[in-house]
């Protein structure tokens, strides 16, 4: 299997309902977006969308959020989702590998990202790439 990584640049019908069909397996409770939600993601300067894909069926999913704060700049991991059919085949590994390496490149001095402590296996994967887990609380208000 050869894996394929890319940022979405452009989004399509085809694309936009892959992903769509993928993110109910991040968590059941997703709120699914319509598509110019997506489309204005895709055109912001400060959050990207990069795609897993095995030919043409995307296999995966992760968003990268940049952003600037005096400390420096930062990136925030955000929503990565790997296939069930392809978990197991370092696919979410192969995602996580070019978001850093897109990250170094962009001179971003930090990457952050959360997972629950039940996700196992993705706790694995990013302590196996380098990542620590702070001390830290986090915090979160809803608003509604």
């Amino acid at each position: 299997m050869e894996v394929r990584i890319q940022k979405l640049f452009a989004l399509s019908q085809e694309i936009y309902r892959q992903i769509i069909d993928l993110l109910p397996q991040l968590s059941e409770n997703i709120e699914i977006q319509p598509y110019l939600y997506f489309d204005d993601i895709i055109n912001s300067t400060g959050t990207h969308i990069f795609c897993a894909f095995d030919q043409y069926q995307l296999i995966g999913i992760a968003t990268l959020v940049v952003y600037k704060i005096p400390s420096g700049i930062g990136a925030l991991i955000e929503d990565l989702v790997v296939d069930e059919k392809y978990r197991g085949l370092k696919v979410g590994k192969n995602i996580m590998q070019h978001l850093i390496e897109f990250c170094s490149e962009k001179g971003i001095k930090y990457v952050n990202l959360t997972s629950n402590p039940a996700r196992i296996a993705a706790n694995k994967l990013y302590r196996s790439l380098g990542f620590k887990q702070r001390e830290t609380n986090l915090y979160y208000l809803e608003l509604e």
